[in-house]
């Protein structure tokens, strides 16, 4: 079977070696060969299926950095719903957006150890990038990625690409039967926002409260305040718990399944959010 770019071929020869180096699309054609990258590039195996799904299932954006006829550069990602977000990051996007709200996940970019430095995991990058900004992907709110909390050289890459740092994963990846800490970062697109933070809630709040100040009279002031102020902290009650009984089973076990919160990342399952380990 021959190999056909979805998009056709882009070639790219301003990359710091002058490399002549052009971008396709993977095919089932490529298994054998991504498959020897990747358990070079990374210290997992990854089940026969994740490697079929990702050179020939058209959810994935499985994109190849071609150079002398050679996959040197690899970036899968897959867009989602916010719905099937997984649990640990399910706070990446403010909640006023929808769950038909969709998010991009970086699932592996790698490049070979003797072209990286060379600007090759910023044009992958950059192409995913340019795809999920421009034509039907404005629905598009979020990208992210998670990245093994030693891996310094990928958290200083995303970094300075405007990605920015959002949870710490605690035993989130498990490499040769040994816990590691992970990452999670994420870049916003297309007027995504992330969630607001308790500081950013107080200044929502100061200013919402100076404005209302500023419009009552004198001798109204100590009611007008306590009524305002009531009903500002009642609308941040989500309606569940201002309609809720007399305190049974209040809160009880609400976090009983947290600890298991890190397993969706542990190992390489063959889920689209499987183990990444981004080499560059």
């Amino acid at each position: 079977m021959k190999c056909i770019s979805k998009t056709g071929s882009a070639s790219i020869c301003d990359l710091r070696s002058n490399l002549s180096v052009h971008l396709r699309f993977l095919c089932p054609d490529d298994l054998g060969e991504v498959k020897r990258l990747c358990r070079d590039w990374f210290p997992v195996e990854y089940p026969e299926s994740w490697y079929e799904d990702i050179t020939s299932n058209s959810k994935f954006f499985s994109l190849a950095a071609i150079l002398d006829r050679k996959i040197v550069g690899l970036v899968v990602a897959e867009v989602k719903v916010k719905s099937r977000i997984h649990k640990e990051d399910a706070d990446i996007l403010a909640l006023s957006f929808p769950s038909h709200t969709q998010v991009a996940y970086i699932l592996s970019l790698g490049v070979v150890e003797s072209e990286r430095r060379q600007g090759i995991a910023s044009l992958l990058l950059d192409s995913l990038i340019s795809y999920l900004t421009s034509g039907d992907k404005a629905n598009v709110k979020a990208v992210y990625l998670h990245v093994l909390a030693s891996n310094t050289t990928a958290i200083k890459f995303y970094e300075h690409r405007n990605f920015k740092r959002h949870n710490y994963l605690p035993h989130y990846y498990s490499i040769k039967s040994q816990p590691k800490d992970g990452l999670s970062y994420v870049m916003y697109i297309n007027g995504g926002q992330p969630p607001w933070s308790l500081v950013d809630y107080i200044k929502h709040f100061g200013s919402q409260l100076s404005s209302q100040l500023s419009r009552i009279q004198p001798g109204q002031f100590s009611n007008a305040v306590a009524r305002r102020t009531r009903n500002w902290f009642t609308g941040l009650i989500p309606a569940r718990f201002q309609h809720s009984s007399n305190g049974n089973g209040n809160g009880n076990g609400n976090g009983a399944s947290s600890s298991g919160a890190s397993s969706s990342g542990a190992s390489a399952s063959g889920t689209s959010q499987s183990l990444q380990v981004h080499n560059l």
